[in-house]
């Protein structure tokens, strides 16, 4: 899936390196710390479900052992098992949020043996490139 998605969209959504997040998206870093420090001044919208909770925790600790803070606006995105509807929610979120990076996870709830993978890359990149288009200086990280 993050495959197809690099080819249709490659490197349009990848800001200039002047943004601090921008770093990270273009190049990567060698820690999480260095990660969370670049990420210091950044805002960051996270739509996420259950198992996202435990994710925004992790961050929240490693940021005050660094006596620093990240800042996370998230949200609960659609419905597990309702990936389609899930997509459409975190779209319409990251249209409205003033955060320079949007993220959405999808939970593995959402990918079952029946699920219409290429139809969901189809409405997820669609839904991207109406995120972008419409908000050209965010960043959008991908996740899988």
């Amino acid at each position: 899936m993050r495959a197809a998605i690099a080819a249709e969209h490659g490197a349009r959504h990848v800001p200039s390196l002047a943004h601090p997040a921008a770093a990270l998206v273009e190049h990567g870093s060698a820690s999480v710390v260095d990660d969370l420090r670049a990420l210091a001044g950044v805002r960051v919208f996270f739509g996420h479900h259950s198992v996202g909770r435990g994710i925004l925790e992790g961050v929240d600790d490693i940021a005050r052992s660094l006596r620093g803070r990240v800042h996370v606006e998230s949200a609960a995105v659609g419905d597990n098992g309702d990936p389609l509807g899930k997509i459409a929610d975190f779209e319409g979120r990251a249209l409205r949020s003033a955060a320079d990076v949007v993220v959405m996870k999808l939970c593995y709830a959402d990918i079952c043996p029946d699920a219409n993978v290429d139809a969901l890359v189809d409405a997820y990149a669609r839904s991207v490139s109406r995120i972008t288009a419409a908000r050209p200086g965010v960043v959008v990280v991908h996740t899988v």
